[in-house]
Order: structure tokens, then sequence, then C-alpha cells
């Protein structure tokens, strides 16, 4: 069984009323423009949130009683299933309880995961409001594997997937615990397969701490927050009830590189080009193809415009150390680009010419081609900027566009033309 099922399966130890839970419907997102996306394997990315998050009387619970949030996330990810558990314990409620005024108590916008590329396959999503026993032991031991939790960045999760085992363990012991208690959850799973019902799309999950026939009306979403009300017209944000609203958003491409691990690999080779150490340059920037091109948190056709952007930055790096330095040092100890080539253009054109004759195939040699034609223009587009920023590098990747070669196979013809090609 896995750590996913082994987690709901403590949760749901004891009977439970029935309660408000499951998708929002399209046509009750009342945001303009929400389209109600279907995930594609390896096409687009997928971003987790709770979008609102309520407790209707906080008074209440903070005397004696604190409130939990847990959410896991089964899905796959580096070729397997993982789990990804998030929790969301006193410590943030009562930081955000101070600039709130009355009985109500909520938080918006915490992001649990992503943005993860989706690699296929069923997706499934634990969310639960929990009340426990204030000052407890458990209490301090949920709030220590929350700690443990947020001290990991979830964009990238290479780091954390090892840890989140030991959270997964922790969470399924301690709510097993009779004194903790379920408010409101249900697990969803949504399908990879075309033409399913329950395709995974973007979207709204709805919690609400109470039966469909206390509520007596519909739910509506607009701006990420929960109404009631017969109609769009009518209908008014909900405060009668404990309730928890989850976002599951599309997004086409990421715009967070630096924050992935391989970038650390980019920040070296430049330290390098500028320390006029070419060897140890080259060296790092073949690093980071390898790392970028196995990178499980970007899509294939990503990985490949992402290679194509840091090989252009590193031709440009180079070029502006040997112009800053002009008369200071040989401009032969400052090619760690690979080649002998002049300039960038040049550089790249034999590139192709090397994939070529290695026999790493057309499309390679297009990427190649391509990169040496747009260098000026993808040169450019960092005019102005001395650190590679994610807003130049999704500019230059939206002028290479997405092309299908694959990206282990330009990364492997990059490394074998810097060692042919190497002064």
């Amino acid at each position: 069984m896995s750590s996913f099922s082994d987690l709901v399966d403590a949760v749901w130890g004891g009977p439970a009323a029935q309660k408000i839970s499951g998708a929002v419907p399209t046509d009750h997102v009342l945001d303009s423009g929400f389209a109600g996306r279907m995930f594609d394997r390896d096409q687009a990315y997928f971003t987790i949130s709770i979008s609102e998050m309520f407790l209707a009387n906080a008074r209440r619970l903070w005397q004696g009683i604190s409130p939990l949030t847990v959410a896991a996330i089964d899905f796959q990810y580096a070729g397997q299933r993982q789990t990804a558990p998030f929790v969301v314990g006193k410590d943030l409620l009562a930081s955000i309880q101070e600039y709130l005024k009355g009985d109500n108590v909520e938080y918006r916008n915490t992001k649990i995961l992503g943005p993860c590329p989706y690699a296929g396959g069923n997706v499934a999503l634990f969310i639960g409001l929990f009340q426990t026993p204030a000052n407890s032991a458990s209490t301090e031991f949920f709030s220590v594997l929350g700690d443990i939790a947020g001290a990991f960045d979830l964009t990238g999760l290479t780091g954390y997937l090892p840890v989140a085992k030991i959270v997964t363990g922790g969470l399924g012991k301690l709510l097993k615990l009779g004194e903790t208690r379920l408010q409101i959850g249900s697990r969803d799973e949504f399908s990879g397969e075309s033409g399913d019902s329950n395709r995974f799309r973007e979207g709204f999950l709805v919690y609400v701490n109470c039966s469909p026939e206390e509520l007596g009306t519909s739910l509506w979403v607009k701006d990420g927050t929960l109404l009631a009300g017969d109609t769009p017209d009518s209908a008014t944000r909900l405060t009668r009830y404990d309730h928890c609203l989850a976002r599951i958003a599309w997004n086409s491409e990421r715009n967070d590189y630096t924050s992935l691990p391989f970038h650390a690999a980019w920040n070296k080779t430049r330290d390098f080009v500028w320390e006029d150490q070419a060897e140890k340059a080259r060296a790092a920037f073949l690093e980071l193809v390898q790392q970028v091109a196995r990178s499980p948190d970007l899509t294939p056709r990503h990985r490949v415009a992402l290679l194509s952007a840091y090989r252009v930055n590193f031709e440009s790096e180079t070029e502006s150390f040997r112009a800053t330095t002009a008369g200071m040092a040989p401009a032969g100890n400052t090619r760690a680009a690979s080649t002998t080539a002049s300039n960038g253009v040049g550089a790249l054109q034999m590139e192709a010419l090397t994939s070529r004759k290695a026999g790493f195939g057309k499309d390679v040699e297009s990427a190649l081609l391509n990169m040496a034609q747009q260098f000026p223009k993808l040169n450019a587009a960092r005019a102005g900027n001395e650190t590679l920023t994610d807003g130049v590098l999704s500019e230059q990747m939206k002028m290479i566009g997405t092309p299908a070669q694959d990206p282990q196979r330009l990364a492997d013809a990059l490394v074998t033309a810097a060692f042919q090609n190497a002064p």
C-alpha cells in the first residue's frame, strides 16, 4: 500500500458525517476567462493552492482547540509515484489572526505544490481541516512536521521527497490519535485518461463543514472566494460555516527557473568565466547541461528550450568578458565555450557541424543552427541584465519556441562538441 493510502486510511479511521466536498462545476466559476482546461501529459504544469480557508467561529477554536490543515498529493514525478504532504498548523493561523477582527479567521493563496509538470497518470489529492487540543504533545509534533515541510521550496521537489516520506509517516501516526478530529476533508482522484469524466483539469475543489441539506443552496467561486446563493447574481460570501477552497491551476510554462536546483550550476559557470578559468567554466556548464536535460521539474520541450537559452547565454557571457578585459587577457584563454570560433554565432555553427559528424541527427543539428541564427536577438533580450533572471530566460525561451528534440540527445551533443572543439 502506498504512503498516500496509509495517510488517508489514518484520516478515515472512524465514521464521519456527510459534508459538502468535491469539484466546483466549471459553469459555477464566475472568473472571466476561466476555461477548465484539461491536463495532457508533458504539455503543462499544475499548481495546487489553498485559495481560501475560513474558520467561522475562531474565538471558540482558540479556547483550548487548535486548527490544523493537512494536504497530501499523490502524482507521477521523476518516473515514479510520489506523495507530497503539506501541513498548516496553529502558528500560521495565529499570525494571520492578529490582522483580523471579530470571530472569523481566514487565510488565502497558500501554495501547496507547484508548478509541477504533469507527467501523466492519475493525480490524487487529500485536503482536511482538523481540530486538536491546544498545547498537547500532538499539537507540538504537528508544528514540528509543518516546520520540516515548510523548510523546502516545493517548486523543485527533488530535495523534499526523501523528507516527505518522514513527514507522511509522522502524520499518519498522529492522525490516528483519538484527540485529533477531522472537521472537513475529502480524497479526490483524477484520471489521466482522455474522455474520462473525472479527467485531471484546472478548477476548484470545495470543502464545507455542513451537509448539503443544511446549506440549502448552490456554491459559486469568484476571485478565489466561495459564494453561496441560488444564482450568480444573488450569491454572497459564505460565512456561516468553516470551509476550504482549493485551486488546481493550469500553466503552459513556468517562470521560476532560477529557483530550481540546476541554476546553481549556471552561477558557478558565470563565476568561472569572469575569473578567466576556462576549463572550470566549461566543466560547470556541462554539469548544468546534464542537470537541465534530466530535470523532472520541466516538461521535455522546455528542457530543450532552456538548454538552448543557457547555451546562448554562455556564449554571451564569454563575449562580454572578452570585451570587458580586451588587452588584459588573451582571448583564447577565455574561450570557455568549447570552440575556437571568434564569436557566439561561429561557435554554435561549429557545434552544429560537429553534432552532424558525430551522428546526433538532423533535429539536433537544426536546434544548434537555430541558436546560431537567433543569437543576436537572444543576446539582445538580455541587454542591461548582468544577472540571468527568470524574466530574461522566459523571454529567450519564447523566442526559441518548444521544439520536439530529445533533450538528452541535445545535451550529449553539446558535451561531445565541447570536447571535440576544445582549444
